[in-house]
């Protein structure tokens, strides 16, 4: 396959497994040689910051002078983005030639994943192949059932804020999701744990350390105040402390880590969508849930400047709770679509936020809605409610 025949192939492929679970990814990767064994993990789960603590840790590690791939969800502009390693994303070529390599396999065997973990032993294979030091994996959904818990041991296992997101497969309770989250908990591991969580949260997290004699560790936000951080909004101050743990477990393992890695890292780290400023009055956060609605609002109120949002949301998210928590931050609010079946119609949208109070309007396409906001120049504007979106928005203005 080429690059082109390569992602018709993978967005093709269903979104979830018939059978739950990782016995078919097991079968797969064994045929393929088991190339997810002899490497050193960092397991990163949890509701919201994964993919900031994730990008905090690499840019770390990459100062200490160590070799770190990345793999993450979802891509905002190109799909390659997803496998990366020391900052660069999978090429063109090695993507399609490691794709091929991993459908023959399925098809003379009969053995067909899901495309996230499809996605996963693409990344098995090319992380096995360049040879890295570490191996930063950030769990799709859950965690218990989630493709990335295939592995056997991690050298640290990280929990972020752990909040209510994808409920219809998590459970409805904040103990259930975590419960489920503390599925990639190993037997005889570290396990850090973001600061600020509920005790619901820390009592499960407990109960599942305790389970399968692991260390918890909480994470210390006082520990991240000294540094500058090139990740924006007052939030990253939890997921800065938790990179540093991180870190810092590691330096207890043997590895080389100053303090002066962890200070150039911090400052160096860029992650994509999360309250990205990208032009003067332009923001954008992917922040598509309950828990990371409401450290938006509150970063946005502590701006003190009118703001203009312009959203999209997902059918599955807490639309509602949603709704209701950014429009107590809005002064103008412009709803648009994304082109999914999954997206929120943009007139029962609208309704959401009149309900609450909101001056709002429907433009599309979502390109539109923002190049008229920002011509208006009246407000800060900032796009959220879902990734993609975000993913949208970020990629078309760069072609203008």
């Amino acid at each position: 396959m080429n690059y082109e025949e390569t992602l018709t192939y993978i967005h093709q492929t269903p979104k979830f497994s018939r059978v739950l679970g990782n016995t078919v990814l097991k079968k797969l990767l064994y045929q393929l040689g088991n190339p997810q064994m002899g490497q050193k993990y960092i397991h990163v789960g949890g509701t919201n910051g994964k993919g900031s603590v994730v990008a905090m840790t690499a840019h770390i590690l990459n100062h200490a002078g160590y070799k770190t791939g990345i793999f993450t969800s979802p891509y905002l502009e190109r799909f390659n983005e997803r496998i990366s390693i020391n900052g660069t994303p999978i090429s063109d070529d090695d993507l399609a030639r490691l794709a091929t390599k991993v459908r023959l396999c399925m098809e003379k065997n009969q053995i067909f994943v899901s495309e996230f973990a499809l996605d996963l032993t693409i990344a098995f294979l090319y992380f096995a192949e360049q040879n890295c030091d570490f191996i930063l994996l950030e769990v799709g959904m859950g965690g218990r059932l989630d493709a990335t818990n295939v592995i056997k041991a991690s050298a640290v296992t990280a929990l972020t804020s752990i909040g209510r997101d994808h409920m219809q497969y998590l459970g409805e309770s904040l103990a259930e999701i975590t419960r489920e989250k503390c599925g990639i908990i190993k037997p005889n591991g570290i396990v850090v744990v973001a600061p600020e969580q509920s005790n619901i949260v820390l009592e499960e997290i407990k109960i599942a350390c305790t389970e399968q004699n692991s260390a918890m560790v909480l994470a210390d936000l006082s520990v991240a105040e000294p540094f500058t951080l090139g990740l924006k909004g007052s939030f990253q101050r939890k997921n800065a402390a938790v990179a540093i743990e991180i870190c810092r477990q590691l330096r207890t393992q043997g590895w080389d880590i100053t303090r002066q890695n962890i200070a150039s890292g911090l400052s160096a780290a860029r992650w994509p969508g999360r309250f990205e400023k990208i032009r003067d009055h332009l923001i954008l956060d992917g922040a598509h849930n309950f828990p990371a609605a409401k450290e938006l609002a509150t970063e946005l109120s502590s701006l003190g400047e009118k703001i203009h949002l312009i959203t999209a949301m997902m059918k599955d998210k807490e639309v509602e709770e949603v709704v209701r928590i950014l429009s107590q931050t809005a002064n103008k609010v412009t709803v648009t679509e994304v082109d999914m079946p999954r997206c929120y119609p943009a007139e029962d949208l609208k309704k959401l936020f009149i309900s609450n109070g909101c001056e709002t309007n429907i433009i599309k396409p979502s390109i539109t809605a923002v190049q008229e906001a920002i011509e208006d120049n009246s407000h800060l504007v900032c796009v959220c409610g879902s990734l993609y979106l975000v993913g949208e928005i970020r990629k078309q203005l760069s072609n203008i």
